[in-house]
């Protein structure tokens, strides 16, 4: 298990959670000795990207050339989970989560609710140690458990998207990722539902042990999708479920050992020589730093080490902020690619490419710790 394992939150005590010191403004602080330097300094360059415990990403308009900007709610959890999954930063977490508190309806939906942002922002509430009773208006397990398809039929147990069927932007986006964080959701909260998602969940993976991201098919099974080429391997998704399951099966659902196995050979088996794992091709950090999680999740520990070492050649140190077009600010940042680092050295962190670098960092922090 990892040194700082996922928590079942309803075990948690105040003696368990660890201290932190953190000053004003999101600025570095003390790590527990326990963690790694190199991802100790990711979550630090992570907590200088928030502002007022949000992140704020931007795209260029492609027709205008306009900069525009939103709160990007995901995003910001995404560092939670860097933090909480090493940890560290304990008031920044619940600065985070406090600032989300008072917009939660712009991330997990009004009239129209999202599925796995509503599991996502739930299993963090959790993770801190908050009684989601007092959180938000306090309804967020049952909105969470009005999502969940509970017929007879073969979506059984899925957590799906609310949706105004009159937009034609509108549908039901849910997928094996956000499945997962339902199930987690869940999970914690001693739902009665909680085993239908994971059978649900299950239904995801395929014969090969991996997991598919997206959850249509004529029976929604992973095998049914092979034909309409809908059962395609996911990195992300098999790491995501894993983590899941691994929950699932500490709060004591059974049954689970063998789909767990079978997940964590196939994680193994997709990892190249020099340690790293890839998405369509292309290794990057994001993948590797998801399976390593996993990996070291599972007492899985060599495998999670190579990983670990890949995502550690891909950091911002002292000695690029010195030689390259880096800045000393950016010391702790974890890039993409290996070409992603190469442009780095060139042009520095740039604007239209740091949304890029701060979800690179937040899902290879954990990993780096392995």
């Amino acid at each position: 298990m990892l040194k700082h394992a996922r928590r079942a939150t309803l075990a948690l005590t105040t003696s368990a959670l660890l201290a932190t010191t953190v000053t004003t403004g999101g600025v570095a602080q003390a790590a527990p000795s326990d963690v790694k330097p190199r991802a100790a300094a990711a979550a630090d360059w992570l907590a200088t990207q928030l502002e007022g415990g949000l992140v704020t990403s931007e795209y260029q308009d492609f027709n205008t050339g306009e900069w525009i900007s939103y709160t990007d709610y995901g995003l910001s959890l995404d560092f939670f989970y860097a933090f909480d999954g090493l940890g560290v930063k304990r008031a920044v977490r619940r600065d985070i989560l406090d600032a989300i508190e008072a917009q939660d309806e712009n991330y997990t939906g009004g009239q129209y609710m999202y599925a796995g942002a509503t599991g996502k922002l739930l299993t963090a509430v959790q993770e801190q140690g908050i009684d989601p009773s007092t959180y938000a208006d306090g309804d967020l397990v049952a909105k969470l458990e009005g999502l969940v398809h509970t017929g007879s039929d073969s979506e059984r147990g899925r957590a799906k998207d609310t949706f105004d069927s009159s937009d034609p932007w509108g549908g039901d986006y849910s997928n094996t990722l956000g499945q997962s964080f339902v199930v987690r959701a869940l999970t914690a909260a001693d739902s009665e539902l909680a085993d239908e998602t994971v059978e649900f969940l299950l239904k995801q993976q395929c014969l090969e042990g991996f997991f598919r991201v997206y959850m249509e098919s004529s029976d929604h099974t992973c095998e049914s999708g092979r034909s309409t080429e809908q059962s395609g391997p996911s990195i992300d998704a098999t790491a995501t479920a894993v983590l899941a399951l691994v929950e699932a099966r500490a709060a004591g659902l059974p049954g689970l050992g063998d789909d767990i196995k079978d997940a964590a050979a196939w994680l193994v088996a997709q990892q190249r020589d020099n340690g790293s794992f890839a998405d369509e091709g292309v290794a990057n950090s994001n993948s590797t730093g998801l399976a390593a999680e996993a990996l070291a999740e599972l007492g899985r520990t060599k495998p999670a080490a190579r990983a670990a070492s890949w995502l550690a050649s891909l950091r911002v140190t002292a000695k690029l902020a010195r030689t390259t077009a880096f800045k000393r600010s950016d010391v702790g940042a974890v890039a993409f690619s290996k070409a992603a680092l190469r442009e780095g050295k060139q042009d520095g962190i740039t604007r239209d490419v740091v949304y890029q670098w701060r979800r690179a960092t937040a899902q290879a922090a954990v990993g780096l710790d392995s």
